[in-house]
């Protein structure tokens, strides 16, 4: 079985590069992991995945619990935010 692989961030992070970059900091670190999902080595989560007018929360919930593992930006957004520390961290 492939391994999910869970990436925790704030979405204050998603913001644009200075000098018009289109990639924000997620991509950034998506992008190399991508080859490794198409040799089916690992299964990313990215809460971009989620489709429209599913329960948020409880998907998060359920990928956390199924992940082997995690990848988490930390940033001060990231320890400023109250859902990142109370809810993806532990």
């Amino acid at each position: 079985m492939t391994p999910t692989v869970f990436l925790s961030y704030s979405h204050e992070d998603r913001r644009a590069y200075p000098g018009g970059k289109r990639r924000d900091i997620v991509d950034e670190i998506i992008f190399p992991l991508k080859a490794l999902e198409k040799l089916r080595k690992l299964n990313l989560f990215v809460d971009r995945q989620i489709p429209p007018g599913v329960d948020w929360e409880l998907h998060i919930t359920q990928q956390l619990t199924k992940s082997r593992a995690a990848i988490v930006v930390v940033t001060d957004s990231y320890l400023s935010s109250d859902y990142c520390r109370k809810r993806e961290l532990p």
